[in-house]
């Protein structure tokens, strides 16, 4: 009863549509009200979680891009290690030159010639000898030696050994020690003192003449000579000590201690 009262109604709505509309006129006006519906809350959904994906993914490559570009940045301001950085305008500081590092001033030499000829009687014939100049900025003095000089420098001191074979090395020696003024007799004293406890005796009469200096002292021993010369200069004074040997007494190093004392030239402070 019930499936022939829907049947019924079925009929007549079918019999009320327009007749003149075909199948396809109706299949297509369906279609398009499907077209025409509003898109549902899933659709929505979707393009949102897009929107939101696609924000995030440009916010992190802006971050990344950002912080690259900064560390690039203080990578380039930065001085690299142990680099020189100088300092702005006004805010040099000065240098401190201590008492000693002043006095010590390299000085200025005089010119001289590089080498000099030098002519004496040894045992009753005329010698020629060549010297070769020698300077020391940091003592601030020049003078003529003999090429084969053995030179050592220690503190304010300048050592010149004699290389003759006849002799040990620490046994022909000139030496050369600047000295500040005011410590002459503390000098002096020293010398003595060292010599009389070795078993020197001194000499006061000696004939030794130098055209630079004055000489302190003279000593001799069974095996050796010894003596003491002061050269003045204007702010300090130089000690020059020179030894050697009895058998080299009268050959060319007794010469050329003469020819050392005698050239020395001081340079200005």
């Amino acid at each position: 009863m019930n499936f022939e009262k829907g049947m019924d109604e079925l009929r007549k709505r079918y019999d009320k549509l327009p007749s003149s509309e075909s199948p396809e006129d109706l299949y297509k006006r369906v279609r398009e009200q499907t077209r025409e519906r509003p898109p549902t809350n899933k659709n929505y959904t979707m393009l949102f979680a897009n929107v939101v994906a696609t924000l995030l993914l440009l916010i992190g490559a802006g971050i990344l891009t950002a912080s690259y570009l900064m560390s690039e940045t203080n990578t380039s301001q930065e001085p690299p290690a142990n680099s020189y950085v100088p300092a702005a305008p006004g805010d040099e500081e000065e240098e401190y030159e201590s008492p000693s590092s002043v006095e010590d001033t390299p000085s200025k030499l005089p010119p001289r010639e590089n080498r000099m000829v030098h002519e004496f009687e040894l045992e009753g014939m005329t010698e020629t000898y060549e010297y070769v100049l020698y300077e020391n900025q940091e003592l601030g003095f020049s003078t003529y030696i003999e090429e084969q000089f053995d030179v050592h420098i220690e503190n304010n001191q300048a050592t010149f050994y004699s290389m003759y074979g006849a002799v040990e090395k620490h046994e022909a020696y000139i030496t050369l020690t600047k000295h500040s003024l005011g410590q002459e007799d503390p000098v002096e004293n020293a010398f003595r003192d060292k010599l009389e406890t070795e078993g020197y005796t001194e000499y006061p009469d000696s004939t030794l003449h130098n055209s630079m200096g004055e000489l302190i002292s003279y000593w001799i021993s069974d095996s050796a000579i010894e003596y003491q010369v002061f050269v003045q200069e204007e702010r300090f004074f130089y000690e020059i000590v020179v030894r050697k040997p009895m058998i080299l007494s009268g050959n060319r190093f007794s010469e050329s201690t003469r020819i050392f004392v005698d050239n020395l030239e001081f340079g200005e402070h």
